[in-house]
């Protein structure tokens, strides 16, 4: 028996559906046919893991794709990002700081290049420089500004492995 388009049309508001995708429909024919019916448990049981792993892989997957809508640039959209999402201004945040995101983008005092350097740093990026007459090496982990507006990113070291702050006037290059 085929399903007609108004039988499986979405309820407005549904939780899968935002301007960015397309409404959220199930069964066939739009999705394809509908998985065979497991009975016993054990098979269940596998179906529930298998789920649950896509599941997890496509949250982490959303969650790179959002830290990396953020580091597009300073002009990224955060309010358009959590409505791609679906998700909550405060969850949005708590997945940006996760990736070392900066929660306030106020870049206004410095030039163009250092800006753009800072709009799109992610955990992981190498930042090399040189601050109180030592040169350092590390993997950025995060950022944030004093409340004169003084920007500094926290790294970890690649020659001890501990975490240290430099001044973001002190970065030669990062990639």
């Amino acid at each position: 028996m085929q399903v007609t388009e108004k039988q499986v049309a979405t309820p407005t508001g549904h939780p899968a559906s935002t301007p960015y995708a397309p409404p959220f429909t199930c069964g066939s024919p739009t999705n394809g046919p509908a998985p065979p019916q497991a009975e016993d448990f054990e098979t269940l049981l596998t179906v529930i893991a298998q789920t649950t792993q896509v599941i997890s892989h496509l949250d982490a997957f959303r969650e790179l794709a959002i830290s990396k809508a953020d580091a597009s640039g300073p002009a990224a959209d955060r309010r358009k990002i959590g409505i791609a999402a679906a998700m909550p201004p405060s969850r949005l945040y708590r997945i940006l700081d996760r990736h070392g995101r900066p929660r306030k983008r106020d870049y206004a005092t410095y030039d163009d290049k250092t800006q753009r350097m800072l709009s799109s740093l992610v955990k992981g990026h190498v930042i090399e420089g040189r601050y109180r007459d030592q040169p350092f090496e590390g993997s950025y982990v995060s950022q944030y500004a004093d409340e004169d507006g003084t920007a500094w990113l926290l790294l970890t070291d690649h020659t001890t492995h501990d975490q240290i702050v430099v001044p973001v006037t002190a970065v030669s290059s990062y990639h």
